[in-house]
């Protein structure tokens, strides 16, 4: 260990400002005007290659959505099975769809355990490489751990919401592309299911090939890994210019603030009192993206075609134009959230899907009244899912990579994947329950878990656009962190 180090942890344990302490112990001096991470993003940060990372990272994405859509399909063809096996118990019945459909997400959180540990002790890529030979409940838990966290330690500042949120993307044309293979003109029915439950082998097939070639995290290889020149060069790479230096200065900031921070295994950083704040919140995210009423809205979207004798065939083509338009709120969300802000896109999302269950629930008990009342659920309803897709639904999953620092990172998306797994778990237990037992009224159900999460975030979220990650500790902290400037030597 080095003085600097030894200096950085005596002053740590006296309870001294870590960001207070790396001003003056490393600013040069005729550096004072100079500022980490402020530099505008240049043209060249979005280049082909993290076009083209992003994209390939993404493709794993497609299949855990095809593989959940498949799944939840098989609601359709196991009530026979189960009328043929217990055709007198009812309650049963329902008991066994809910199980069935659940296994999923139980595995799967129990999946995301382990992947704390994978992301640290192996690294973000060369995870996604071993994780295409898992089990397939296990695979599932841990891409989705991997990928946003990936794609939030490659992308510059400027892009990153964005970038994250194309995971999410991909993820909704994944159900895309399994909607259309479930219509019964092509694979939809029972012998053609087989065929429906191969496809997930062949997909990763496709996708192996590509994983080779994606460069290590930047920050990993620096902050964790403690390769300089190997994070300079991944750099390089994805941005396309050879002048990162900003960047490098940047990770070497976040390295000497977050020393208090290392080996923040997931038991660790839940019991930290430094960090509760931050656990709080990507609590209450991953609770706000399951209970905002999206479960309820999506199935009753179907429901509503058929009652405007649209017809069963019909709504489903109804149902791929539903994912469709899903796909294209989220684009509009990837394009705005870094023009905007999450917090804008959050207090939007919350709110409007709050009360559109209010509204919601209100016109669907007048349909037997007003006939022409379904028409106006299925606007409610689009209106609801554009509000989904810009806010709750992907952006809970960026302010987890952005509202924690590097080595406390992976165990905190440990934390909110297992608590989407679980909370998936749930509502898949609990919905057909709710639905059949108060119907409509499913959506008030929900409605104040939206209400209270709306007031949360405008008390107690930052806005992060277009912020540097210690800065961000900052802002949840409540303080103005200073910067740290480094004398970097010439690259070679």
């Amino acid at each position: 260990m080095d003085q600097g180090d030894e200096k950085a942890d005596a002053e740590i344990q006296r309870g001294v400002n870590s960001e207070d302490f790396v001003q003056s112990t490393f600013q040069e001096p005729g550096n004072s005007k100079k500022s980490v991470g402020n530099a505008a993003t240049k043209k060249g940060d979005l280049s082909m290659v993290l076009i083209l990372v992003t994209v390939a990272s993404c493709l794993i994405s497609v299949q855990h959505g095809y593989n959940l859509w498949v799944l939840y399909n098989t609601i359709g063809l196991l009530p026979s099975f189960y009328n043929i096996t217990r055709p007198e118990e009812a309650d049963f019945q329902i008991t066994l769809l809910s199980i069935t459909v659940t296994i999923f997400p139980l595995g799967a959180s129990f999946a995301t355990i382990p992947a704390g540990w994978l992301l640290d002790r192996f690294g973000r890529y060369r995870d996604k490489l071993e994780t295409c030979d898992l089990h397939e409940l296990v695979w599932q838990g841990i891409c989705f751990c991997v990928g946003p966290l990936y794609l939030g330690e490659i992308s510059p500042r400027s892009l990153r919401g964005g970038i994250i949120m194309t995971y999410h993307l991909f993820y909704f044309f994944g159900f895309l592309v399994a909607q259309i293979l479930c219509l019964q003109d092509v694979l939809g029915t029972g012998n053609g299911f087989p065929i429906l439950i191969k496809l997930f082998g062949v997909m990763p097939l496709l996708q192996l090939p590509l994983l080779p070639f994606l460069p290590e995290s930047p920050r990993y290889l620096l902050i964790q890994k403690k390769d300089e020149e190997s994070s300079r060069q991944a750099l390089k790479k994805l941005r396309n210019r050879n002048d990162v230096e900003d960047e490098i200065e940047e990770l070497h900031q976040e390295d000497i603030v977050e020393k208090s921070e290392k080996n923040m295994k997931p038991l660790k950083l839940l019991y930290s009192k430094k960090l509760r704040r931050q656990v709080i919140a990507i609590i209450v995210l991953m609770i706000g993206q399951q209970f905002d009423g999206i479960s309820v809205a999506y199935y009753y979207a179907e429901r509503n075609l058929r009652n405007i004798n649209m017809g069963i065939y019909s709504s489903r083509f109804a149902k791929i134009a539903t994912t469709t338009y899903i796909c294209i709120s989220i684009i509009i969300g990837i394009f705005v959230t870094d023009y905007k802000g999450r917090k804008f896109l959050l207090l939007i999302g919350f709110g409007v899907s709050s009360f559109i269950c209010v509204l919601l629930t209100m016109a669907m008990e007048l349909q037997s009244v007003i006939s022409d009342m379904g028409y106006f659920s299925i606007i409610l309803i689009c209106i609801f899912l554009f509000a989904h897709a810009i806010g709750p639904g992907p952006l809970p999953t960026v302010l987890v990579v952005e509202l924690f620092l590097q080595s406390s990172r992976s165990s905190a998306t440990v934390i909110a994947q297992f608590l989407h797994w679980l909370l998936s778990l749930i509502i898949g237990l609990i919905l057909l329950y709710i639905e059949i037992h108060i119907g409509p009224y499913s959506l008030i159900f929900f409605c104040p878990f939206g209400f209270a999460i709306f007031i949360y975030i405008f008390k107690f979220i930052p806005e992060t656009r277009n912020r540097t990650f210690v800065d961000i500790r900052g802002k949840v902290t409540s303080r103005n962190p200073r910067r740290v400037h480094f004398k970097m030597p010439s690259p070679k």
